[in-house]
């Protein structure tokens, strides 16, 4: 519901009128620690990719080719045995979630051995596992750092959203204090104005020795205080323009361009009852909303999964190894001397089995890390349970101020009326001969200080509103992708109670 501040001050709408929308909008392409924010999420994409190479398949295909000459006497007489030698292999490597590293291998190797005039070459097959037995066995501990990668991009991604919602929060509030400082310009120059009337007529009256010139001096004065208020409330408008441009991302020149705020707030009332089930009830709504404390779980979880995984690091190592394949020879020089070494003269399979323990007695690393691991975790337990602690008394603190704010809202609009028509009646007596210039002078304070107090509480209003909506998580509807969506017509308006 919109109001006009001003009862019978004329309001001049400007041609062009900067909508929330474009406020929104300029706010999320320009403001460069939204961009911040959104390079972190992707700093955890990539974080992400990193952890889980890991468990990628690992491609090596080697060859190699050389040539020797050994001399055959001392003194050069004989030629030198020359002896040529090839080999190429081709091998695997993955390693699954459960800790098994497998590794199948196959070779083709040339000695440069001749038998019966013909080049031997010697083939092998072979698969290679290892596998942990005390640390490294077991999903849990192997996906620990994928699975802390993939909650560390949700975590980053409603970082992004609550950062998104902060920044457009102050945007939104240097654009409330925008229409204020506007509002308040206007005031005061209507003021200063009808002073100036009061002036003019004062000095008529003062020629026509209807009233004496004592009278003048007074409205003189009244007049030359105002001016100072209004050149006061130009300099207000300029600082909240600079601090408009500043929360946007934006030049003052760009903020200019886009037009003058509008002639009246967003918001002024509410039908809404504001209680403290009202507030208790948004307060448990806030849990599955404000992406802060989303995030907060998120990076909870993580070191639940570091702890257990510095747990299973305190283990030594002891890696069970096992191989198992064959060899093969044959002899040609023809393109099959490439791979029928594999599946001709196989004798038999090959295998090699064998252990592997590796401990470090004095255990500083792991026990470092385990200490690491337990700080994080009582960190984490211990910014949930603040976290919590604090978005309760925000919400609370929102709607004791709304109350408040409310109420007070209601009866400065009737002090406006009333003093409004206290003016206009003294403004008339004083035309009779029935008042002074100090009376009427007292009622054009009056009826500015009650404008003044009535923009003040309204622009404390919206802002609270918008408080509110942030801390209750719903200032903005985040509709995944990293894109999200603020309804302007929803702005100011309070939500009913979930």
């Amino acid at each position: 519901m919109n109001i006009c501040l001003f009862g019978c001050l004329t309001i001049i709408q400007a041609q062009s009128i900067v909508s929330i929308d474009q406020i929104v909008n300029e706010t999320v392409v320009n403001n460069p620690q939204i961009k911040v924010s959104l390079q972190n999420l992707e700093y955890s994409k990539g974080s992400y990719r990193i952890a889980r190479s890991s468990f990628n398949t690992n491609l090596r295909l080697t060859g190699q080719s050389s040539k020797s000459l050994s001399p055959n006497s001392l003194d050069d007489s004989n030629d030198p045995t020359e002896s040529k030698q090839w080999s190429y292999t081709i091998s695997a490597s993955r390693k699954i979630a459960f800790g098994t590293v497998i590794t199948p291998i196959l070779g083709v190797y040339n000695p440069g051995q001749v038998i019966d005039g013909i080049e031997t070459n010697s083939g092998s097959a072979f698969v290679n596992f290892q596998q942990p037995i005390l640390r490294g066995l077991g999903t849990t501990y192997n996906t620990a750092g994928l699975r802390v990668a993939e909650l560390d991009i949700s975590s980053q991604e409603h970082r992004y959203f609550f950062d998104a919602s902060s920044l457009i929060l102050q945007a939104l509030s240097s654009y409330i204090e925008y229409i204020s400082a506007q509002l308040n310009l206007r005031i005061q120059m209507e003021t200063e104005a009808s002073m100036s009337e009061t002036v003019r007529q004062m000095t008529r009256l003062v020629e026509l020795d209807a009233i004496p010139r004592s009278e003048l001096v007074v409205s003189q004065a009244n007049l030359a205080n105002q001016r100072t208020s209004t050149a006061l409330a130009q300099n207000r408008l300029a600082l909240s323009q600079n601090l408009l441009a500043t929360a946007m991302g934006l030049t003052l020149e760009e903020v200019l361009a886009m037009g003058q705020a509008p002639s009246n707030f967003p918001m002024s009332t509410s039908l809404i009852k504001i209680d403290e089930n009202y507030s208790n009830a948004w307060f448990a709504e806030s849990m599955h909303l404000r992406h802060d404390y989303l995030a907060t779980v998120y990076e909870q979880e993580a070191s639940v999964i570091g702890l257990d995984y510095s747990k299973k690091g305190m283990l030594p190592r002891l890696n069970l190894t096992f191989g198992a394949g064959y060899n093969g020879l044959y002899e040609s020089q023809a393109l099959e001397q490439y791979y029928r070494p594999f599946v001709s003269n196989v004798p038999g399979m090959n295998y090699n089995i064998g252990l592997t323990f590796d401990i470090a007695p004095r255990y500083d690393f792991e026990k470092g890390r385990r200490i690491q691991a337990l700080a994080l975790n009582e960190a984490a337990d211990a910014n949930l349970e603040f976290l919590q602690l604090q978005i309760k008394k925000e919400i609370q603190r929102d709607c004791d101020k709304i109350k408040f704010l409310l109420g007070a809202t209601e009866s400065v609009n009737e002090a406006v009326e009333f003093s409004n028509t206290a003016l206009l009646n003294e403004k008339k007596k004083l035309d009779l001969g029935f008042s002074t210039a100090f009376n009427v002078a007292l009622m054009q304070n009056s009826y500015l200080n009650a404008l003044e107090r009535q923009n003040g509480l309204i622009e404390q209003l919206n802002q609270a509103i918008l408080q509110f909506k942030h801390h209750t998580g719903t200032l903005l509807d985040a509709t995944g992708n990293n894109t999200f969506t603020v309804n302007s017509n929803q702005l100011f308006l309070l939500p009913e109670s979930p």
